[in-house]
């Protein structure tokens, strides 16, 4: 997860401003991407975490950081020149075997489409966490839209076919509150948790993310939400001046849980959300309230000192910080870009 973000940032800001250091961060985080894709000991390619999480042994590929992955990956082929043609499509390959084996390995019909499970170990019975496979089918989409001309008819149908099965999926699911859009984190049926509760702030900005990803790659089912209310679904996450937990019209959380401050990742996601989609004034605000909140930048902290004594810096989570600045500072550049060759 950490080095797809920070190869989308370098990414970005190469595109922008090419410089040498920039060059080598993009090279160093994409090789060890293309080096690191089959970690797992089923030795299938995905990315996942470096350590267990409970029954789930090391380098699981979860849906998520496999997501997250793919889309620095993305971002590393729009810079065109940038690579060989033999770099190139040897990224593009991973991809699609990547895509391949969500797509057959990794796939559920139901909930009136389809949607992916959230890991290799998750999958019996399988459940919609829909944050993490919104954020895969917004990178398959971008890879069809992308690099659809490298990739098999055959296989170009059936990502397409699980596209769309999963935005019927997502708009099903979803509860619109005065148009703008939100989810259970987990739907029933299957639920492993036992409760429901509705996504925070990060795992929001995941699924707008990737659902605005499969709208501008061309996605055959249209959404009946506007990209100005999914931006608005992310906005009302604020309240005086900082950024909550959760949405602040959530009736389901009960007072004082609902206004819980979001962790660190959160507030960079919804700064990326602002830079890719929003205004320089969103932005502005976002950053600024991020480092009186969480700073000083750039050793960020998970949470505010109020309500937190950790005060360790964790790569992950500051990287989400990277990945919303480059999309700030970089803004109309930094959308998704160009073919391989």
């Amino acid at each position: 997860m950490t080095y797809g973000l920070i190869l989308s940032a370098e990414a970005l800001r190469w595109r922008a401003q090419p410089d040498d250091e920039a060059k080598r961060r993009v090279r160093l985080a994409a090789r060890w991407l293309v080096g690191n894709s089959r970690l797992a000991a089923d030795g299938l390619p995905g990315w996942g975490l470096p350590h267990a999480w409970n029954e789930r042994p090391k380098h699981t590929a979860y849906t998520i950081t496999t997501a997250i992955a793919v889309e620095g990956l993305l971002d590393a082929l729009t810079l065109g020149e940038f690579w060989t043609a033999a770099e190139s499509r040897e990224i593009v390959e991973l991809v699609r075997q990547v895509g391949e084996r969500w797509c057959k390995e990794m796939w559920v019909d139901g909930l009136g489409g389809g949607y992916f499970n959230y890991s290799p170990h998750d999958t019996k019975p399988g459940y919609l966490c829909i944050n993490a496979p919104a954020m895969f089918v917004g990178s398959l989409a971008r890879f069809v839209h992308e690099q659809g001309k490298f990739i098999p008819a055959d296989t170009l149908r059936l990502f397409r076919a699980r596209l769309d099965a999963f935005a019927q999926t997502a708009i099903g699911t979803a509860t619109l509150r005065g148009g703008a859009p939100y989810w259970d984190y987990i739907a029933p049926p299957n639920n492993p948790v036992k409760f429901q509760r509705p996504n925070d702030l990060v795992h929001q900005a995941y699924i707008i993310w990737g659902l605005e990803n499969y709208r501008e790659a061309g996605g055959g089912v249209k959404l009946p939400w506007t990209q100005a209310q999914a931006l608005e679904s992310m906005d009302r996450f604020w309240k005086d001046g900082t950024l909550r937990f959760f949405a602040q019209d959530e009736a389901t959380v009960k007072p004082g849980n609902r206004e819980a401050p979001a962790n660190l990742w959160g507030a960079g996601m919804l700064l990326a959300s602002y830079g890719r989609w929003g205004s320089a004034e969103q932005s502005r605000r976002c950053f600024e309230a991020t480092c009186k909140s969480y700073g000083p930048f750039p050793r960020m902290r998970v949470l505010p000192r109020a309500v937190s004594a950790d005060g360790q810096f964790y790569p992950r989570d500051n990287a989400h910080v990277l990945f919303g600045l480059a999309y700030a500072a970089y803004g109309a550049k930094a959308g998704p870009g160009t073919t391989a060759r």
